[in-house]
């Protein structure tokens, strides 16, 4: 008897974290706020300590210090560690695919905020992955954004003047090493 079919497992396309984890978030944020201007601001939240954050185009970026509430959960990071997140919409179902894979999660998915619930898993080398399935206000919040011009593309554009200079018909082509192999 052949075992069941695998779970289809959600495809991951998003990230929605960078987060780095400081003995000194106050120094660290100084650095990426006033050497490589940054707009991190101060925050807290109820499940979480203070820290550092900001919006880098779609990507939240933030300064934790190391775990006391935040994360403190059988799933700690240590300072000078980098931890980074993906968007997933289903992530229950994308829980289970990755236990019929052999891949436990370090803690069940639980609300962190009111707005985003997550859990985490380790990759062979130990780098710690959340996986956070976010309600509409965050993507209401990058909506908005965007109209404001806070787009990758939309500044490349700008700054270049390739919409001026584009042709009508432009053929959607990456450089060589974006191709993909072709089916036989």
């Amino acid at each position: 008897m052949s075992p069941p079919p695998l779970t289809p497992m959600e495809k991951l396309e998003f990230f929605s974290a960078i987060v780095l984890v400081s003995k000194d978030t106050r120094r660290l944020a100084a650095f990426y706020r006033d050497t490589l201007g940054l707009p991190l601001e101060e925050e807290i939240h109820p499940d979480s300590d203070v820290h550092y954050a900001c919006e880098i185009g779609d990507i939240h970026f933030a300064i934790f210090p190391e775990p006391k509430k935040h994360l403190d959960r059988g799933a700690r990071v240590g300072h000078g560690q980098v931890k980074f997140a993906f968007t997933v919409f289903d992530l229950d179902g994308l829980v289970k695919a990755l236990r019929e894979r052999g891949v436990e999660v370090t803690y069940p998915p639980m609300q962190a905020e009111d707005f985003i619930r997550m859990t985490a898993i380790r990759d062979p080398d130990g780098n710690y992955i959340e996986l956070t399935q976010m309600d509409e206000r965050w993507f209401k919040h990058l909506a908005s954004r965007k109209r404001q011009g806070i787009d990758v593309v939309q500044r490349w554009k700008e700054r270049t003047g390739a919409a001026q200079s584009a042709p009508a018909e432009v053929p959607d082509e990456g450089p060589k090493w974006f191709d993909k192999p072709r089916p036989s």
